[in-house]
């Protein structure tokens, strides 16, 4: 379902408000705690937006999820590979479970969450 800005929901705020804030609920726990690398999160055309990316390129998307800009003289790992191997279904788990909390906290808001999330295969049957 599209929503515009300035969309009320029936207790009279305004939906694209909330989206956002489902968005920020998702993005930043899964970049805290999931060690997950999120892009960006946002609201868009009445829909909740993460973009993020499972697994991770080297030891400074471990220490610092969502930083793309590698500095200087930080060295590119290759064992890394080995272990995305455990990290990624782990990963998995705890991003069907960030969606599976903010479906129960906003259960009206529950097709806008879902829409374009970027792992729908991870969310099938919430």
């Amino acid at each position: 379902m599209v929503h515009h800005w300035g969309d009320l929901d029936n207790q009279g705020r305004d939906i694209c408000d909330r989206i956002e804030e489902v968005a920020q609920y998702i993005g930043e726990w899964l970049r805290k705690y999931g060690r997950i690398n999120v892009m960006q999160y946002k609201e868009k055309f009445g829909t909740i937006r993460v973009y993020c990316c499972l697994g991770w390129e080297g030891l400074y998307s471990m220490t610092h999820p969502g930083c793309f800009y590698i500095p200087r003289g930080i060295p590119r790992c290759t064992w890394i590979s080995y272990i995305n191997f455990l990290v990624v279904p782990i990963q998995k788990v705890l991003y069907r479970h960030r969606y599976k909390q903010a479906i129960k906290r906003w259960p009206d808001l529950k097709e806008e969450i879902l829409c374009c999330a970027d792992y729908k295969e991870l969310l099938e049957g919430l």
